[in-house]
């Protein structure tokens, strides 16, 4: 299935009060324009405004990444945890194997083969680094407690661990997925809604093609102009290491504005620069090698170079 996009170019608050103006100026002139179709009732105006008023109470995609976003940092907490066990586990093979080749195939068998992408909270490869190494400190328990080296206590405490984060990460992975459909949802019914309106407008506009302001009134992004008057703002991301300060090169930066197509840059020393912004609240995601590393929002105002500067662990 492919992505739905917005096909309308403003944000989703901007398109809900746009609409609204447009239904107002339709009741002014709804006599005129059931004179063109029979369908232009009052009724239709109640109900087109039902339809709008239903959008907007559908969660935005600012409350959905806030509360992923929750989550996520109670998420990273564990993985803090499981990293502790499993590097555990790797100084306890470290001892139990000695010889160098047969060392580096236990930790292959031990599943460290996926610990960098699991530290990096990619959540599939966490679930599947601690059930394969789980199971290989089941296989190799013998081996790896001989000449007290890993404690006796230590295969109930893993296996307590990855019991507990099993499903804890697939909430976060559902959690995740909800989000996106909740998403696709409000954009199918916004498109819906334009599409509708736009119809109306092209109407309301044939209508009153003699009368400029009042066709103006119909015209969507005339309309739009009243709600949002036009300026030019710009936001510079900058990712950058908590160890040593150092920009994060291969981090993808992205932002989006409620309701209008996402926009994305690499990560420079400089930082990640999006200019020609309109006024808003941007939600801004770096991803680092295909996982979501920050989530946050930032302001911007009209006439502003606005900054917002991202400190990573990696």
């Amino acid at each position: 299935m492919s992505e739905i996009k917005p096909v309308y170019n403003c944000t989703q608050d901007e398109l809900y009060a746009a609409i609204i103006l447009i239904l107002k100026s339709y009741f002014e002139e709804q006599a005129l324009f059931a004179g063109l179709k029979g369908k232009y009732t009052v009724d239709y105006g109640n109900e087109l405004m039902v339809k709008v008023k239903a959008a907007q109470l559908m969660p935005s995609d600012s409350q959905r990444l806030g509360e992923q976003g929750l989550l996520r940092e109670e998420m990273l907490k564990q993985l803090n945890l499981a990293l502790d066990k499993v590097n555990r586990l790797r100084l306890y093979i470290r001892d139990a194997y000695t010889d160098k080749a047969v060392r580096e195939l236990k930790l292959k068998i031990a599943g460290f083969d996926d610990y960098n992408e699991a530290a990096n909270a990619n959540w599939d490869k966490v679930r599947t680094l601690m059930v394969t190494a789980k199971e290989f400190i089941t296989t190799n328990e013998a081996d790896l407690m001989a000449n007290n080296n890993m404690p006796a206590t230590f295969k109930a405490g893993f296996d307590a661990l990855e019991a507990e984060i099993q499903p804890q990460i697939t909430e976060m992975l559902n959690y995740r997925e909800n989000n996106k459909q909740a998403t696709a949802e409000k954009l199918k019914m916004n498109n819906a809604i334009h599409a509708e309106v736009m119809a109306l407008c092209e109407d309301g506009a044939f209508l009153l093609r003699d009368d400029d302001a009042k066709k103006s009134q119909f015209i969507f992004s005339s309309v739009l102009e009243i709600i949002t008057p036009p300026g030019a703002s710009s936001l510079t991301v900058k990712v950058t290491r908590v160890s040593d300060g150092t920009a994060v090169l291969n981090a993808n930066v992205k932002i989006n504005r409620e309701g209008t197509p996402e926009r994305e840059a690499m990560n420079t020393e400089d930082g990640a620069y999006f200019g020609n912004l309109s006024a808003g609240t941007y939600s801004v995601q770096v991803d680092i090698e295909g996982q979501v590393s920050f989530v946050s929002f930032k302001d911007v105002e009209t006439g502003v170079n606005a900054r917002l500067d991202v400190k990573i662990g990696v």
